[in-house]
C-alpha cells in the first residue's frame, strides 16, 4: 500500500512540474508586390509576454472556392517574423476570392495557433505620359465581383513613392474615380540617377478588403545625377592635401629618418675606429 501511495505522489509531483504550454498569438497580413508575387507576412508573440517567439514552423494554406490548397511552410526568426512568398498566377486561376490561414500545430512548449485572413483580388497597375509638358502619372485599381468579372475599384487612395537609400519618398496622393482611374502630376525637381532614372511605386495600404497592393514603373523624369569632372582643390576635405601640409609631412620624416641614418652611419665609424684603435699582441 505504502508503494502505490509512493507511486501516486511522484507522478503527481511529476504532472505538476510539467509546466503548461505557453499560448501564442498570429498576426498575418497579405503583401501583393509588382511582378506576380505576394507576400504573406507572419509575426508570432506568446500571449503572456507579448515576446516574440522565434523557431516555430508555419503551415499555409488558401481556401478558394471552397477548395484548401497547400501553399508552403516558413519558420519564424528571432523577432518572431516570417514571409511565406507566393506566384499571383497559381491561385488566380482558381479564383478572385482567397482566404489564407497560418496555422501552427503546437509542441511540448506552445499551443497550437492559427490566423487567418479573407482577400479580395485586386489589381493596381501605373503608366506613365508626358501631357502638355507635365509629367503625369496614371493609376488604374481594379477587383473581381462574384462571377469573376473585372470592374473598377472607387474611392480609393494610392499613395506614389519614390525609393531612397532606406525608405520610401512620398511625393503625391491618387484617389480614384468610378472608373477606378485617376490621373496626378508628377515633379521634376526629384534627384535620380545618372540619367534622371526613378522608380515610382504605387502603394494601397492595409485595405481591409485587398490588404496592401503595390505597383512600380521605371522613368526618366529624375534630375540626372550630377557628373563633376573638374579636379578637385587641394584642401582638407579633398584628396589631395594642400602643399604646406604636404612639405611640413617631408619635412619632419625627412628628420626622423635623417636621424635612423645618422645613427647607423655613426656605428659604422665606431666599430671602424675600435678596430684601427685596438691594441697590438706581440706575443703572437
Amino acid at each position: 500500500m505504502k508503494t502505490i501511495l509512493s507511486i501516486l505522489v511522484i507522478a503527481v509531483s511529476f504532472n505538476l512540474a510539467i509546466a503548461d504550454p505557453i499560448g501564442i498569438e498570429i498576426k498575418l497580413s497579405y503583401v501583393q508586390k509588382a511582378e506576380n508575387i505576394y507576400w504573406l507576412k507572419t509575426t508570432i508573440v506568446d500571449v503572456d509576454e507579448e515576446e516574440p517567439v522565434s523557431g516555430l514552423e508555419l503551415n499555409y494554406t488558401v481556401t478558394i472556392n471552397g477548395a484548401s490548397i497547400a501553399l508552403g511552410k516558413a519558420i519564424t526568426d528571432a523577432a518572431g517574423n516570417c514571409t511565406f512568398i507566393g506566384k499571383l498566377s497559381d491561385i488566380r486561376s482558381k479564383g478572385h476570392l482567397f482566404s489564407f490561414m497560418a496555422s501552427f500545430a503546437g509542441n511540448e512548449d506552445y499551443d497550437e495557433s492559427q490566423a487567418a485572413i479573407e482577400i479580395t483580388d485586386a489589381n493596381l497597375s501605373l503608366t506613365t505620359e508626358i501631357i502638355d509638358s507635365v509629367n503625369t502619372v496614371m493609376v488604374s485599381l481594379t477587383t473581381w465581383n462574384a462571377a469573376n468579372e473585372v470592374i473598377p475599384a472607387s474611392d480609393e487612395e494610392i499613395k506614389i513613392f519614390v525609393p531612397r537609400m532606406y525608405s520610401l519618398l512620398p511625393i503625391t496622393d491618387a484617389y480614384t474615380n468610378e472608373s477606378g482611374q485617376d490621373e496626378v502630376e508628377f515633379p521634376n525637381d526629384i534627384p535620380g540617377g545618372k540619367k534622371g532614372e526613378l522608380m515610382l511605386i504605387g502603394r494601397l495600404d492595409e485595405h481591409e478588403n485587398y490588404g496592401t497592393i503595390e505597383a512600380q514603373i521605371a522613368t526618366e523624369w529624375g534630375l540626372p545625377l550630377a557628373q563633376n569632372t573638374d579636379r578637385l582643390p587641394r584642401a582638407l576635405w579633398s584628396p589631395d592635401a594642400p602643399l604646406w601640409m604636404v612639405i611640413t609631412f617631408i619635412i619632419l620624416m625627412a628628420g626622423v629618418w635623417g636621424h635612423y641614418f645618422l645613427i647607423v652611419y655613426n656605428l659604422f665609424r665606431i666599430k671602424k675606429l675600435g678596430i684601427k684603435d685596438a691594441p697590438i699582441n706581440y706575443s703572437e
